[in-house]
């Protein structure tokens, strides 16, 4: 893979780039996200890991209202 896909997201991974952005809601956790966009709460640090610089540190706790978040497309696994 090169330099390009690794900062973009290529094909070569579960990561195949942002399908959209969202502004999180009043009590909404990383998890609660995780659900309702792939229909999996446990899926929750796809959507952490493409996001980590935006939160504060390294804690996935540190999720707040009005904050945007790219979630990316993954591979669906059940084919």
């Amino acid at each position: 893979m090169g330099w390009f896909s690794k900062l973009f997201g290529g094909k070569g991974g579960t990561d195949l780039g942002v399908r959209h952005t969202i502004k999180v809601l009043p009590r909404e956790t990383v998890r609660s996200i995780a659900q309702r966009e792939y229909g999996d709460a446990s899926k929750w640090e796809i959507i952490f890991n493409k996001n980590k610089w935006r939160f504060d540190g390294e804690d996935p706790a540190t999720i707040y209202p009005g904050m945007d978040l790219d979630i990316p497309e993954i591979e669906d696994s059940s084919k």
